[in-house]
């Protein structure tokens, strides 16, 4: 099945940006994540292979199976497309200029135990667009932030509060769900369905040889 440009934009929510020093050495699993996805085409199943700092998710976007591989301690966000024997690259930092206020966050203290692991809601309100619920758990990473990823509409990845968010979750914040907010109307738009703590070879987040670097996307920062 393939993704919307929405699923796409969601898609980087998944993506695990560890803190630098002691702080990324509490972040340390290592495995496999798998979840569903939700559009308007229905769901559409995730892998997410992560190491330590490095994350990788798979997908089938638009008829294209590609990669968004984020390095947290290089600071970079590639996407890899075999088909094409292409990817770009993306400096998190250069993109973070272009961001728009940081959002609202909201500890709502309500926790929920999703795939055997438990996660904490946290309402997520942003300067434009609907609010988020997202139920994060702790000693798995960072995710990039609502509303960032390749087709995040010039935004950039990363949601504008990240470092916020990396100061209120010192161990980590991974969504395991994530609802969009319409009054009284919930939709869940992704679950994690299972964890499974594995070896991840370091060949798992490098671009393969041979293939050609293309410029990045319009809005988004290069290193």
């Amino acid at each position: 099945m393939t993704c919307t440009t929405r699923q796409l934009a969601l898609a980087a929510l998944l993506l695990p940006i560890a803190l630098p020093g002691a702080l990324a050495a509490q972040q340390s699993f290592e495995g496999r994540v798998t979840a569903e996805m939700n559009g308007p085409q229905g769901a559409m199943p995730v892998v997410i292979l992560a190491k330590g700092a490095k994350s990788r998710m798979e997908m089938n976007a638009m008829g294209m199976q590609m990669f968004m591989v984020v390095d947290g301690d290089a600071g970079t966000m590639m996407m890899i497309m075999p088909a094409q024997q292409m990817f770009t690259k993306t400096d998190l930092a250069a993109a973070a200029a272009t961001r728009q206020a940081p959002p609202k966050i909201t500890r709502t203290g309500r926790h929920e135990t999703i795939a055997g692991k438990d996660c904490e809601h946290v309402l997520i309100e942003p300067a434009n667009g609907k609010p988020l619920d997202m139920c994060g758990a702790s000693g798995m990473g960072f995710f990039a932030g609502p509303g960032g990823g390749p087709m995040g509409r010039g935004r950039g990845p990363g949601i504008p509060g990240v470092a916020e968010m990396m100061k209120e979750f010192r161990n980590g914040f991974f969504p395991l769900k994530i609802e969009t907010i319409d009054g009284t109307t919930r939709t869940t738009m992704l679950l994690v369905t299972n964890i499974e703590p594995q070896s991840v070879p370091e060949s798992t987040f490098q671009v393969p040889a041979g293939y050609t670097e293309m410029p990045g996307m319009p809005g988004m920062g290069r290193p």
